[in-house]
């Protein structure tokens, strides 16, 4: 990947940028690998003043791509063709990114009319017949294309086991308020902690243009000294993305998730979902319908279904990434006796990436809301109806040391709150880590 890179910077060098200037940093040769998140963060600098430079945006695209960083790759080589379309590597690159990310119908379109250009440097024409050969049987016989990251993390935890923010707890009789203690079990425990993560996602093209996508998530975290913390969640993830509409993608998405804690199986859930998405300049919105399945075994009195709408958008350029979520609907209780009956709930998120000095910036800020249909407990307020609010931030900053690893250090910060002094809980929880990326 790297060579092909190197290849297609040396092309777009010799054929491309119409627009350029002095100011603005051309193609050269690519360093190794372990140097180029450097350069990209230095090119990110000049972003804004050298945003209709397209020999700039050709060297950036170039950048991005060698590092696997397919979506912002593709967007500012578009840029970069729209400005000055008579560069072979930005085309390359382009077909290259857009293979990447599953659209092989106007990667193969690309390769056809690089294949067909007459004015190409003698030098060229052989190594890039042969590298558009390679790609276009590629694209005739589709293979899963696949990428992970483990994370092992050490940290401390505030509240590992999601204890109540309170030590005592009020109840209500009818002979009046009485607050009782919490035994000690059932209260905040801090302590060490280990966390593993580990991700993995593939995609395979579709002969109809469009692409299979799978995702897959295991996460497990173990206290030493608080064992009954101790949790594993997987979630697996498969996603169709078929190109129906001009201006965008139908897809259909299919989910599982279980989580064991303490070591018991706490829940278990199933995901559908249909939505459209539409491919607009740095940005791609999305809105659907979603449905999910959430099973309890131990306490089936809290099985729910929940049913509403799901929409986000992200955003990208050569210096951020953004991405915004909004999830809406009615949790509807499975049976008759799960406390408060039906749920009316809204999430929002929010995530960010942005380059800093030569590393990685991640933040990822969640906010919730829930309100219950009916009393949650007679113990409780005298049968009030339960609301929640919660808010979930984490800050993240990572810094490549070598080929495919990273060292990151990481803080978080959750807090709930409700109208039932029971469910305030609040956490806090500071990590340090190494990242391996494939």
């Amino acid at each position: 990947m790297r060579r092909l890179a190197l290849f297609v910077a040396l092309l777009a060098g010799v054929a491309g940028g119409a627009a350029a200037s002095e100011d603005c940093p051309q193609s050269e040769a690519l360093p190794p690998y372990e140097q180029l998140p450097a350069l990209a963060n230095a090119l990110a600098k000049h972003a804004a003043r050298c945003a209709r430079d397209a020999g700039f945006l050709a060297w950036q695209g170039a950048v991005l791509g060698a590092l696997g960083r397919a979506g912002e790759a593709a967007l500012i080589l578009e840029r970069a063709l729209l400005l000055d379309p008579d560069q072979p590597g930005a085309r390359l690159d382009y077909a290259f990114a857009l293979a990447a990310l599953g659209d092989t119908v106007a990667a193969a379109a690309l390769l056809h009319d690089l294949a067909a250009r007459s004015d190409l440097p003698p030098g060229l024409r052989a190594p890039l017949d042969r590298r558009v050969e390679k790609l276009q049987q590629r694209l005739s016989h589709p293979q899963w294309r696949t990428r992970g990251a483990l994370n092992v993390r050490v940290g401390h935890e505030s509240n590992l086991n999601q204890a109540p923010a309170h030590d005592s707890i009020a109840l209500t009789f009818p002979g009046g308020e009485v607050s009782l203690l919490l035994a000690e079990r059932y209260r905040a425990r801090a302590g060490a902690a280990a966390s593993f993560e580990g991700t993995v996602q593939a995609m395979r093209p579709l002969p109809s243009g469009g692409r299979w996508d799978l995702a897959g998530d295991l996460r497990w975290r173990w206290a030493p000294q608080t064992a009954a913390a101790d949790y594993a969640q997987l979630d697996v993830t498969s996603q169709w993305a078929l190109p129906r509409f001009a201006d965008g993608e139908a897809l259909a998405l299919l989910g599982v998730s279980a989580l064991r804690y303490g070591g018991q199986e706490l829940y278990r859930a199933l995901r559908l979902g249909l939505a459209r998405d539409w491919l607009l300049d740095g940005c791609r919105p999305r809105i659907g319908l979603e449905a999910e399945w959430r099973n309890y075994p131990d306490t089936r009195n809290l099985d729910g279904r929940f049913v509403g709408l799901a929409a986000s958008t992200v955003c990208s350029s050569g210096t951020y990434r953004q991405m915004f979520a909004l999830r809406l609907g009615r949790d509807e209780a499975r049976g008759q006796q799960r406390p408060g009956g039906d749920q009316q709930r809204i999430d929002l998120r929010h995530a960010y990436t942005r380059p800093w000095r030569s590393g990685r910036i991640d933040a990822d800020l969640s906010l919730a809301a829930q309100i219950d249909g009916e009393g949650y407990s007679p113990l409780l307020q005298q049968g009030a109806r339960r609301w929640l609010h919660r808010l979930a931030f984490r800050l993240e900053y990572s810094q490549p040391f070598a080929a495919g690893w990273e060292a990151m250090v990481s803080g978080e910060l959750s807090r709930q709150r409700s109208n039932l002094a029971l469910f305030d809980v609040d956490g806090r929880a500071l990590w340090l880590g190494v990242r391996r990326r494939w």
